[in-house]
């Protein structure tokens, strides 16, 4: 019985090496986008330029339409990339409005200066950090992507999970009585998974407490027809996708940014559809609470 054995690889230094150049790198990341662990991402363009000069390294997309504005840096990063990469998102998200857009940095070290700037936006910008790890091995370049800095998901304002004097009544006088009610039937579910979960009525939607303090995984919009929007907040996936494609819920845009499912309910789905719903809910409960 043969023994196993431990491969330990050699990292290597992609700066100014004479065997594999940053043109070898970026044609490795523009022939197989996925293995920067962004997810299903395709390639829009390539050395891009832009309007106030320079060149944006990638620029990708995902299925929702999301565009990552991607810099890569051989070495370490340095606040010229930094601010480049900022620059360069910021050009492409005000030239196309109607797209998302996140910000990504690439350098074979990310550091602690690197922090320290990013920490001065307070957490507000877009930003994807991955560090770049190359290893040669019996002559092969192997190249492992990690992300080291996630985006933070947006959150709501502060004004919108503080208490207010908004009502049931007032729901109902600008929506529907029908359309409210679908609130409260979902809010149902959600008591099976805790019963601690009431409605918070805001000026701009539906929202939860749990325990009495806001807590929205949900958040619900009522309409004047009886219908009602919901965005379930999960972190999206292949699994989830299928739940909710198999259950023919009928569907918005994910929504990247804040992390949520967007579906518009009618009594029918509620009724018909209830352990779905409930699934979707747990999940979201589990992932956010």
């Amino acid at each position: 019985m043969s023994v196993p054995q431990l491969l330990v690889p050699q990292r290597i230094s992609l700066r100014n090496n004479s065997k594999y150049n940053e043109a070898f790198i970026q044609k490795a990341i523009a022939d197989n986008p996925s293995i920067l662990g962004l997810g299903e991402i395709e390639l829009i363009d390539k050395e891009r330029v832009q309007a106030k000069g320079g060149r944006l390294d990638f620029m990708f997309r995902d299925k929702n339409g999301r565009r990552y504005t991607v810099e890569l840096q051989l070495g370490s990063t340095d606040p010229s990339h930094i601010i480049r990469t900022l620059e360069y998102w910021d050009i492409e998200r005000k030239r196309y409005r109607q797209h998302d857009h996140c910000a990504v940095i690439i350098a074979e070290e990310i550091t602690g200066r690197f922090y320290n700037v990013i920490s001065l936006f307070g957490g507000v910008l877009p930003l994807i950090a991955i560090q770049l790890n190359a290893y040669e091995i019996d002559g092969k370049l192997v190249l492992v992507f990690a992300k080291v800095l996630d985006e933070i998901p947006a959150g709501l304002d502060d004004e919108d999970t503080k208490p207010t004097n908004v009502t049931r009544e007032d729901w109902v006088s600008k929506t529907s009585e029908a359309s409210v009610a679908l609130a409260e039937e979902l809010q149902k579910i959600f008591n099976e998974i805790d019963d601690s979960i009431r409605l918070n009525f805001t000026k701009i939607y539906i929202g939860l407490t749990l325990g009495g303090i806001a807590n929205n995984f949900l958040i619900m919009t009522p309409n004047k027809k009886p219908v009602i929007q919901v965005a379930i907040r999960l972190n999206e996936s292949a699994d989830i996708d299928d739940i909710i494609d198999k259950a023919g819920f009928e569907t918005l845009p994910y929504e990247a940014r804040y992390k949520q499912y967007k579906l518009r309910l009618t009594k029918t789905d509620i009724d018909k559809k209830a352990d779905v719903i409930k699934l979707l809910l747990e999940r979201s409960y589990e992932e956010w609470k």
